[in-house]
């Protein structure tokens, strides 16, 4: 998604991602699970978070629906700042389940959303 509000896109199939030659070798099809920071801080992020109306804010996948998590928060809140940023969970990055919805819905989605940050 190109966007003046998303500082960085976190996908294997992305020509520009670090693993896009592996990728490209390994898998015929990427999957539905994206991440991206937004500009800014823990602030901005939470404000895209709070806002998707139809993609659903969560702390895991699985289901078909789009679903938002903020790993800061969530799934890595138990680790230390220091730990976090070791492993590259940066108080601005959201990862994207990509569900059977429309895309052009789930884009619009994610454009208000970052509107908010």
């Amino acid at each position: 998604m190109d966007h003046p509000k998303i500082e960085r896109v976190y996908y294997p199939c992305l020509d520009n991602h670090e693993t896009y030659e592996t990728a490209k070798k390994l898998l015929s099809n990427c999957g539905g699970i994206v991440s991206f920071e937004v500009k800014g801080s823990l602030k901005e992020a939470m404000a895209v978070y709070k806002h998707v109306r139809m993609i659903i804010p969560s702390v895991s996948f699985g289901g078909t629906e789009s679903i938002i998590t903020h790993p800061a928060s969530t799934t890595h809140a138990h680790w230390s700042p220091e730990d976090r940023a070791r492993a590259g969970i940066k108080d601005n990055l959201l990862r994207l389940s990509v569900g059977l919805e429309d895309p052009e819905d789930i884009i619009n989605d994610l454009s208000q959303a970052l509107n908010h940050a």
